[in-house]
């Protein structure tokens, strides 16, 4: 029996002699990792290819800057299409979809019920700004098989946007 407890009190020294030692030893791995990881941005400082790194960050940066800049042009130009058709339907028509037509470029996806908040308009007061938007060929409908509850988008402008072939 004593045996037994010499034998177990051993492995538990054991076992806590090792537990103790893994501490450490996790600790130097990190500290290897840390300093081959200081090395490396060393070496990378030394040798110049910082500098690459950040003429390729930069280099994202512009072109992103320059997409940026190119839709905002398209933008410009639909905005200015759009407002010239507008100006066709005629003097209370054009009033009434110029209180339409800003707020497509924040909400692109309508309905008739989003048309009447904007404009204060009834339900078939809005119903007729949508008419007209199609017929100029601003708005188009976003489900053409539904008779009821449709919703229509400003396709032209969402497609600067998704990129697609007019």
């Amino acid at each position: 029996m004593a045996d037994q407890a010499r034998s177990s009190t051993r492995l538990v020294l054991a076992a806590g002699k090792s537990s103790r030692r893994r501490i450490p030893e996790e600790f130097r791995r990190i500290r290897r990792v840390a300093i081959g990881k200081a090395r490396a941005l060393q070496a990378v400082a030394q040798i110049g290819s910082v500098s690459e790194w950040v003429d390729f960050f930069l280099d994202g940066v512009i072109e992103i800057a320059n997409e940026a800049i190119d839709i905002v042009g398209e933008i410009t130009l639909l905005r200015q299409a759009d407002m010239e058709k507008v100006q066709t339907l005629g003097k209370r028509a054009s009033e009434s979809a110029i209180k339409v037509l800003p707020n497509l470029y924040g909400q692109p996806i309508v309905n008739t019920s989003i048309v009447m908040q904007w404009t204060g308009f009834t339900r078939a007061g809005a119903q007729t700004v949508i008419d007209r938007f199609m017929n100029i060929g601003i708005l188009t409908p976003k489900d053409a098989d539904k008779k009821y509850g449709q919703s229509y988008m400003y396709k032209k402008y969402l497609d600067i946007f998704i990129g697609s072939d007019k």
